[in-house]
């Protein structure tokens, strides 16, 4: 087994996130949410490719509704369209459209013209408002093909979940796609993402799943965002029929995890996931019954866990995000805490 561990730390109102240099020709949004009315996400998408390359971006959103029946394992509604770029191009914009983040379209004060293309020049999901899923971006020339970038250095860029409310923020860099088609080929490794963490700065490969701490569920939200990779396509921009099982577990596999004096606690069973989902962690864990109940020690102290795809008859490759939020005693304001895991063989 083979798993990779990226860590990011994000805290308060700041966002950390590096912008490095990607060798890919489409880069990979895992996790967007304009799930409130206050909160959207502020994507970001760096392009160095030159005009005899690619003069136009291609933009391919999957979303799903939040907070109705069944939201793990529904299936997502694609969106997409192409917009104009230029070499050494930034273009920023809020994925779910947020009036007071600009509406969808480009934002502060973007002199490029981006009126070409389905919806021009809004840069927004086109789903409305309660929504969560990802996005694809990938190098696109004259609205008629994709490009390959082979190994060179085009595509890069950063989401940052923002909540107007509180002000806060939590945020990711985009993550490569894989580059092993020769320049002006594309093949299905053009648009999958596993294998990508090696270009992506302050890599830790680990012998074994990654581990993941439980803070107090009285004090603190934990919630795990999880995009399958792999399904009947290994294609994002073509299908959203991935799936995977997540769960905490033992190291033996079994699902459980340990208190903070060291006792292991057996846990609720893993969850399945369709295109995308939200775990909270206290309903991988058990839900509120059992260690969960608001005497027990789970509740007031926390814990931790083994992290990991838990699969039988597919083949889970996921990448995963873990984050804990909310306003805590004795700290100001609304604190969060966010890690990438990433996860690419099932148990």
């Amino acid at each position: 087994m083979r798993r990779i561990l990226l860590v990011l730390f994000l805290v308060s109102v700041m966002l950390v996130a590096s912008i490095g240099t990607a060798k890919a020709e489409s880069i990979l949004f895992p996790y967007i949410a304009n799930t409130t009315g206050n909160l959207d996400t502020i994507i970001t998408v760096i392009n160095t490719a030159g005009s005899s390359v690619a003069n136009q971006l291609y933009y391919q959103y999957w979303t799903k509704a939040a907070g109705v029946t069944n939201e793990n394992v529904n299936a997502c509604n694609a969106y997409s369209f192409y917009r104009p770029t230029t070499t050494n191009d930034i273009v920023t914009f809020a994925a779910g459209g947020n009036s007071p983040l600009g509406g969808g379209n480009a934002m502060f004060g973007d002199a490029t013209s981006y009126a070409v293309g389905v919806g021009a020049p809004n840069f927004a999901h086109g789903h409305g408002s309660g929504r969560f899923g990802y996005l694809v971006v990938a190098l696109y020339n004259a609205g008629t093909t994709f490009i390959s970038a082979a190994n060179n250095q085009l595509l890069d860029g950063e989401a940052s979940l923002y909540d107007i409310a509180t002000g806060a923020m939590w945020g990711y860099r985009a993550v490569p796609s894989n580059v092993e088609a020769a320049a002006g080929t594309l093949t299905t490794n053009s648009y999958t993402f596993r294998g990508s963490v090696s270009a992506l700065s302050a890599a830790v490969e680990v012998p074994a799943m990654p581990k993941i701490s439980v803070y107090p569920p009285n004090q603190f939200t934990g919630r795990l965002f999880v995009t399958p990779l792999l399904g009947a396509s290994n294609n994002m921009l073509t299908d959203d029929n991935k799936i995977t099982n997540v769960g905490l577990i033992f190291a033996t596999g079994r699902p459980g995890m340990f208190d903070r004096n060291e006792a292991s606690v057996d846990s609720g069973g893993p969850i399945a996931v369709r295109c995308v989902a939200r775990i909270d962690v206290t309903n991988l864990v058990g839900g509120a019954i059992g260690p969960l109940s608001s005497t027990g020690m789970l509740y007031t102290q926390g814990g931790w866990a083994y992290v990991d795809l838990i699969d039988s008859a597919i083949v889970g490759d996921a990448i995963v995000y873990d984050l804990k939020f909310g306003n805590v005693t004795g700290m100001s304001g609304m604190v969060n805490d966010g890690k990438l895991l990433l996860d690419w063989a099932a148990r």
